[in-house]
């Protein structure tokens, strides 16, 4: 909200006078304990200072280099993990590392513990008002993507284990946990199904041979496409979904639908016919890894004849009751969690059959483009939490000026050391998620991937797929090789 006229411009201006000194103490002196303080002070400052993703950094750097070995020896020296805040990330940590190194079962069992706790954790008043103090008092329950990807992997898992069933089980978990977790948000989000979610049901029912299903999946995919992830995460419906959906159109004889759709598409590749020596390979491919959690800072200071906080920088007024606990506050340091990403090294792949056919991937889910509409989306949630957790500490400096100033003046640098936004999350997730479909002769068939990168050097991996005429298998590939954290 912004505040125009001369009264609200030169209450502004007041305030940031008054504000101006303080905030200039206590920047000069955190940037004096930052250069010159030893000891106990210094140690705290770190601490204080790190993300969680630095916090974890020799886990997090295992990982990234594939060096998973040692990624499961820092996990195994937690202690009592299971009983820490964060538990619900160790428990995606441990599952996502699990299928890394091929464990399917203790990955499965793993990724289930995190999905039970998402069931089964209720907030509590007491501990989230310890988020006021330190974001380590309160249970980390777990961005809305970290709680949906996980069930895509217990899929693979499955998969893996020849449970086909059990496979399409975790991906109707995955759109009812979706729609679950939407229910509980009061924001009005246009990201209300996920389109990877019905592609891959559809991918499934056609395995089993259920086209019918999977004709209804597919045509659910290509609605959210549509209408959802071309106007808010600006991805193309894939070609090859508008090729599956005409071709079980067909397949169940739905011929005025095929037609109507082929109309509505604008699709003019002629769809073929089933070829009865033919078989179809779908290859997912998880590329890179998912962003990790910073923050940043901004200076509010009180405007009074403005009603509420004004930040010069951000040109941005939260509006307060009037007579509220904020009066006399002069001003307020806040940080907001912002992601980071983590740029895939590999940004094309090809496949090649053993005929010399070559196939491309196209963008099925962007988990990367996901995390970061989603904490837009919950950031007045946010404000209203910091704005919540900020009072406190200004409560009890209010209350230390009384005693003594510089008693008072401590306490502000106290809070303004402590002023920390919450940097926990899933960093084991990918970055985005491809799939293509090549049509083979029936047998053991290899395939040959390679992947493609500005200013890396391209990798080549050999898949051998057994075959089945007349029927469709999945299969899937994984590159975690991410380039550093950056905006």
């Amino acid at each position: 909200m912004r505040r125009s006229g001369l009264e609200g411009k030169r209450s502004r201006n007041l305030s940031r006078d008054r504000g101006s000194l303080k905030i200039f103490v206590k920047t000069l002196f955190l940037r004096s304990c930052g250069v010159l303080s030893g000891g106990v002070l210094s140690l705290f400052l770190i601490s204080s200072c790190a993300t969680y993703y630095h916090k974890n950094k020799v886990f997090n750097e295992a990982f990234e280099q594939r060096d998973l070995e040692a990624a499961h020896a820092f996990l195994e020296k937690k202690k009592n993990p299971e009983k820490k805040k964060d538990r619900f990330i160790h428990y995606l940590d441990k599952g996502m590392l699990a299928h890394q190194l091929g464990n399917w079962e203790e990955s499965n069992l793993y990724l289930e513990k995190a999905y039970i706790f998402g069931e089964d954790y209720k907030k509590n008043l007491g501990t989230d008002l310890g988020s006021t103090v330190d974001h380590g008092l309160v249970l980390y329950y777990g961005e809305y993507h970290e709680h949906l990807i996980p069930l895509y992997y217990k899929a693979l898992n499955y998969l893996r284990l020849n449970d086909l069933d059990a496979s399409l089980v975790e991906c109707r978990r995955l759109d009812i946990r979706l729609q679950e977790l939407l229910d509980r948000s009061t924001s009005k989000k246009k990201y209300t199904r996920d389109a990877f979610i019905h592609t891959l049901m559809g991918i499934l029912y056609e395995v089993k041979g259920e086209y019918n299903n999977s004709f209804i999946a597919y045509r659910n995919a290509y609605e959210i496409y549509r209408d959802v992830y071309g106007p808010v995460f600006k991805i193309k419906t894939p070609i090859q979904l508008k090729r599956d959906l005409l071709k079980t159109a067909r397949m169940n004889g739905f011929e005025d639908e095929y037609l109507r759709l082929r109309k509505e598409m604008n699709f003019k590749e002629k769809i073929p016919e089933v070829e009865s020596s033919l078989g179809d390979v779908v290859l997912l491919w998880n590329n890179g890894l998912c962003p990790i959690k910073d923050e940043y800072e901004v200076f509010f200071v009180f405007a009074p004849a403005a009603g509420g906080f004004y930040c010069r920088n951000l040109d941005m007024l939260i509006p307060l009751p009037i007579g509220s606990v904020y009066q006399g506050f002069e001003s307020v340091r806040i940080t907001f969690p912002k992601y980071l990403s983590r740029r895939p090294r590999y940004s094309r792949a090809r496949v090649r059959t053993s005929s010399g056919k070559s196939y491309g991937f196209e963008l099925l889910e962007d988990v990367n483009a996901l995390s970061f509409y989603l904490l837009r989306e919950r950031m007045f949630k946010e404000i209203s939490k910091v704005i919540l957790r900020v009072a406190a500490k200004e409560l009890l400096e209010q209350e230390a000026r009384k005693v003594n100033p510089w008693l008072g003046l401590g306490a502000d640098i106290l809070g303004s050391l402590t002023e920390r936004s919450d940097t926990r999350g899933v960093q084991t997730l990918p970055h985005s998620i491809f799939y293509t479909r090549i049509s083979l002769p029936a047998g053991v068939q290899k395939l040959d991937l390679s992947f493609h990168g500005k200013g890396a050097n391209a990798i080549r991996v050999e898949q051998s797929i057994e075959v089945e005429s007349q029927k469709t298998v999945l299969s899937y590939v994984t590159t975690i090789d991410s380039h550093a954290p950056s905006d």
